[in-house]
């Protein structure tokens, strides 16, 4: 699997089901296939987030071979880690955030 790559898309909205209808309208996009599990060479997974006070604009989530080693170079690099290594055991993955020099939040995700 390609690591150090964005493979997902968060898009935060006030209304979810009118995101999905309008991103349904315009590129065929559905819940059901953002969770399907398929493989989509060369594309990004995207889903439709209710909008909160974490998630305001789109963010981009980049798939990571070591979460730490990740955020280690993050702060090497002169950026913050916003959200420390949080475990989601339902899906066996790994989650952070950090903010960037210019203060954009990107998703890190890798596997437990």
């Amino acid at each position: 699997m390609n690591r150090d790559l964005v493979t997902w898309l968060q898009i935060p909205a006030d209304d979810v089901e009118g995101a999905w209808a309008f991103y349904g309208s315009v590129f065929g996009w559905s819940a059901e296939s953002a969770y399907a599990n398929e493989p989509r060479t060369g594309a990004i997974y995207a889903e439709v987030v209710p909008r909160s006070e974490e998630l305001r604009v789109p963010r981009p989530v980049v798939r990571v071979a070591d979460l730490d080693a990740a955020l280690a170079r993050v702060e090497q690099a002169g950026g913050t880690v916003v959200s420390g290594r949080t475990e989601i055991p339902e899906i066996a993955m790994v989650f952070a955030v950090f903010a960037d020099p210019a203060g954009n939040h990107i998703n890190l995700v890798g596997d437990m």
